[in-house]
């Protein structure tokens, strides 16, 4: 599910009622928008439509081809998109963390699972521990920490060139976590909703926009308890993929986050451009099931917010994903 997204929440200030403190921040204005789609979504009148056996808006383009990984995207790295699996299938992914071993004393090794409970709603767990660097002189290791997540997919929404999902994901801490971000060692509630919008052309070019409020809370599987905690976070992701047929897809996503619904004043920009390979699973040499995706992004900060100063503005990140299902 590249790099955690990094979730926070702070405690609010008690106050008198004659002291002349600013009021207590309100958690309604981050919430609104999710709500507005959610009652635009349930306000649809009602079709009887036979559910659809395409998973996405690309597959639904390119189905005079074969249908490989190419044509999957249920993620754009660490960005959901408004797409399901399909009902009764299970999908178990594998996205080892190679860079870590330049960069850190441990190796992350993000594993999930992904369920269709019905064509338009899946489940999913997920486990990242931290495993030692052997090619570091001090290696770190951790038991990481617990994914869990909900999504449902619309099953009509404005016509067949749209797509719209909501869901909840959460991260869940089971030990210390040796990163150098003060909100991976605090468990991350992730309400969001997603849009998206595929072009009419030859080409399938997709517009979507991810909005998501990203809650911070205490770690429920350890005693140990960290003050002060940071802020929580409202983040937009609007983007624009192209999926050409064949076996590449290319990507451009905005980043916003911003801490002010919490009672900051920080925010946070990025640009990360991306490019994704799906080899051919039919022409590939080595006998192993599934399919693999190796995805490669630049993520450019043009402001950072103040617990990620010490970052470097420029980040490269490599992501190899292997992914098996079965019907």
């Amino acid at each position: 599910m590249q790099e955690p997204l990094r979730n926070s929440v702070s405690t609010a200030a008690v106050t008198s009622p004659n002291s002349s403190a600013a009021p207590m921040p309100s958690f309604k204005e981050p919430l609104l928008p999710l709500a507005l789609v959610l009652i635009c979504s349930a306000a649809l009148p009602a079709q009887e439509t036979k559910p659809t056996t395409y998973r996405n808006a690309f597959q639904r383009a390119n189905d005079s081809i074969v249908k490989t990984s190419r044509e999957f995207f249920d993620t754009l790295f660490n960005t959901e998109l408004p797409f399901t699996s399909e009902e009764s299938d299970w999908q178990l992914h594998l996205s080892p963390k190679f860079k870590d071993i330049i960069d850190e004393p441990f190796i992350r090794f993000p594993m999930e699972m992904r369920y269709g409970f019905s064509p338009y709603t899946e489940g999913s767990i997920g486990y990242t521990p931290f495993i030692g660097n052997p090619f570091d002189s001090d290696p770190i290791d951790s038991s990481g920490y617990l994914d869990l997540g909900f999504k449902h997919r619309a099953p009509t929404f404005i016509n067949d060139s749209w797509e719209l999902a909501y869901g909840l994901s959460a991260r869940l801490p089971v030990d210390e976590i040796p990163t150098d971000s003060v909100r991976d060692n605090f468990a991350r509630y992730q309400p969001y909703a997603v849009v998206s919008h595929r072009f009419h052309s030859k080409e399938p070019w997709n517009w979507y926009l991810n909005l998501s409020y990203d809650q911070i809370d205490r770690d429920p599987f350890r005693l140990a308890r960290r003050d002060p905690k940071p802020n929580s976070l409202v983040i937009t992701r609007p983007g624009i993929i192209f999926g050409p047929k064949g076996e590449w897809r290319y990507s451009l996503e905005y980043e916003y986050k911003t801490d002010r619904f919490d009672g900051g004043e920080s925010n946070g920009h990025a640009l990360i451009p991306g490019v994704t390979w799906f080899p051919d699973h039919e022409k590939r040499q080595f006998p192993i099931p599934g399919e693999f995706d190796l995805g490669l992004t630049l993520r450019y900060n043009i402001q950072q917010l103040p617990e990620d100063n010490h970052r470097s503005d420029l980040r490269v990140s490599l992501r190899v994903r292997w992914r098996f299902s079965k019907p």
